[in-house]
C-alpha cells in the first residue's frame, strides 16, 4: 500500500513545481519599471511612504486594470529607486494623484475605400501625476511632477502588439516622469 503512495506523491510534487516555474515564467514577461540608470537622490528623512489616491480603476475608458502594469507601478519604482533616506527623522510621502491609461476610438474610413486599409482605429493616452511631500524639523517640502504620452493601435492588431503598444507606452511615460519627478526634487528637495 505504502509503495502505491510514494509514486503518487512524487508526480503530485513534480505537478506543483512545474506550476511553480510557469507561474515564474509568466511573471518574468511583465516589464519591471526600474530607475537605476542615475544614483538616487538623498534626502534627509527616517521613512518613505507611497500612496495611490488615483482612485481610477474600472472607469469609463480606462484599460490600465486590464494588464499587469500601470502607470501607478511606474511611481511605485521611481520611489523604490530614485529616492535614498539618510535621516535620523523626517519623512517623504509619495501621493499617486493620477495614474491611469484611457483608451480613445478614431475615426477610420468606411466602406470599400477602407476595406484594404489597416489604418489607427485606438489610440491610448497615459497620464502620471505625483506630488512628494517632505516633512523634517530642519524644513519642508513639496513637489509635484507629471508626465503623459499617446500610443495609437492599428484596427487588425494582435492582442500581443496590442500589449507590446502598450508597455512601450509606460516606458516613454516612465521615461518622461522619471526627467520631470528627478529635475523637481533636486531643485526643491535635496539639501533641505
Amino acid at each position: 500500500m505504502k509503495a502505491a503512495v510514494l509514486p503518487r506523491f512524487v508526480i503530485a510534487l513534480a505537478m506543483c513545481l512545474v506550476a511553480a516555474a510557469l507561474a515564474r515564467a509568466a511573471d518574468d514577461d511583465v516589464p519591471q519599471f526600474r530607475f537605476t540608470g542615475e544614483p538616487p537622490m538623498a534626502l534627509r528623512a527616517a521613512k518613505i511612504e507611497v500612496r495611490d489616491e488615483s482612485n481610477t480603476p474600472g472607469a469609463s475608458g480606462h484599460v490600465e486594470q486590464n494588464f499587469k502594469v500601470s502607470p501607478a507601478d511606474i511611481a511605485r519604482g521611481w520611489a523604490r529607486d530614485r529616492i535614498r533616506l539618510v535621516g535620523a527623522q523626517g519623512s517623504v510621502t509619495v501621493r499617486i494623484l493620477e495614474a491611469q491609461v484611457t483608451e480613445k476610438k478614431l475615426p477610420v474610413k468606411k466602406g470599400l475605400g477602407g476595406l484594404f486599409k489597416d489604418e489607427q482605429d485606438r489610440e491610448l493616452e497615459a497620464h502620471l501625476r505625483v506630488q512628494i511631500d517632505y516633512l523634517h524639523p530642519a524644513g519642508n517640502g513639496s513637489v509635484i511632477a507629471e508626465a503623459s504620452g499617446t500610443r495609437t493601435l492599428g484596427e487588425h492588431m494582435s492582442m500581443k502588439k496590442a500589449e507590446e503598444s502598450y508597455y512601450v507606452l509606460l516606458r516613454q511615460l516612465a521615461d518622461s516622469f522619471d526627467t520631470a519627478m528627478s529635475a523637481e526634487v533636486q531643485a526643491r528637495l535635496v539639501g533641505l
